[in-house]
């Protein structure tokens, strides 16, 4: 099952008008999918903070947008993390959740992960995001790879 992915896209308000929660994430869920990064990182608000569980260098809260978008280049870099699907959305007044599947290179091999991804919108911009996931240890062994040199 893949989420509903809507045609356009809709623009932030940036006016603190809460927008449907549900049109973000969709938005987000559909950039995500189609390769679209800076439609991505134009869903994050300036202040957004991203929160990792688990005991990787990643592990912790990321704050501000420029340090977000670091830490998610990163951790595809290292990780080999790939977008599988986007499975369901869910929303509900200014919060929302993505369920999605994502491949990570773990120990030289290929693994597919459930990750659970929890925003809070506001704005029409995420402006928080906690990222949940099936088998935390099985990431923290993915990220605990060092970055490739340049």
């Amino acid at each position: 099952m893949t989420c509903e992915v809507i045609d356009h896209w809709v623009e932030p308000t940036h006016d603190g008008a809460m927008e449907n929660p549900s049109t973000v994430i969709a938005n987000y869920a559909d950039a995500w999918q189609t390769g679209d990064i800076d439609r991505v990182f134009a869903s994050y608000a300036p202040d957004i903070v991203l929160h990792y569980g688990g005991t990787s260098r990643f592990a912790g809260a990321h704050v501000g947008k420029e340090r977000v978008i670091d830490v998610l280049v990163e951790t595809a870099i290292v990780g080999e993390r790939r977008l599988v699907a986007v499975d369901e959305l869910f929303e509900q007044e200014s919060t929302g959740a993505l369920f999605v599947r994502e491949s990570m290179l773990v120990d030289g091999v290929s693994v597919e992960l459930d990750r659970a991804l929890r925003f809070r919108i506001h704005g029409g911009l995420i402006v928080e995001c906690w990222l949940y996931d099936h088998d935390q240890h099985l990431v923290d062994r993915a990220w605990s790879r060092p970055a490739p040199a340049d």
